[in-house]
């Protein structure tokens, strides 16, 4: 079987094809040449010197602020401020290296929103959610006071 196929338009017309094996039955594929430019506008194939334009979608690049750390002798049993996200944040990474279990408010320390036992960590990621959080991070512990640690956590944006 031959690569191109016969179409047959007024007097003829052979379209670029590439004979293959798929799944044990031979077929042809159609060869196609890619190019770009606007509606009517032709910008040339896509080559080494006329390149595809390509753009990297915005706000792909994660940025990783210094890294926030709170002593065992700040964390009361009330929400106290851990880290301020200072805009848009896609997740938190938070470990408590703390003996004590702990709660988070992500709204400034109005609501408890999460629970993190002694030395355990997480990350929560608002984005995968469809969420962007921009509230100040608060942390308390939750029965008893720590007595060692700290509490870690970075934003990522």
């Amino acid at each position: 079987m031959a690569d191109n196929v016969a179409v047959t338009a007024g007097s003829g017309t052979t379209i670029a094809a590439d004979e293959v094996t798929r799944n044990a039955i031979s077929e042809k594929q159609q060869v196609i040449k890619i190019s770009h430019g606007l509606d009517g506008v032709f910008d040339g194939l896509a080559a080494e010197t006329t390149p595809l334009p390509v753009k990297q979608g915005k706000g792909t690049e994660a940025v990783y602020p210094t890294l926030a750390a709170k002593d065992y002798t700040t964390v009361i049993v009330t929400y106290s401020s851990l880290i301020d996200p200072a805009g848009d944040a896609k997740a938190l990474d938070i470990y408590n290296n703390t003996d004590a279990s702990i709660r988070i408010s992500y709204d400034g320390g109005t609501t408890d929103h999460d629970y993190l036992p002694a030395y355990a960590g997480k990350v929560v990621e608002w984005a995968n959610l469809g969420l962007k959080e921009s509230g100040v991070v608060h942390v308390k512990y939750e029965s008893g006071a720590p007595t060692v640690g700290k509490i870690y956590a970075k934003v990522v944006k």
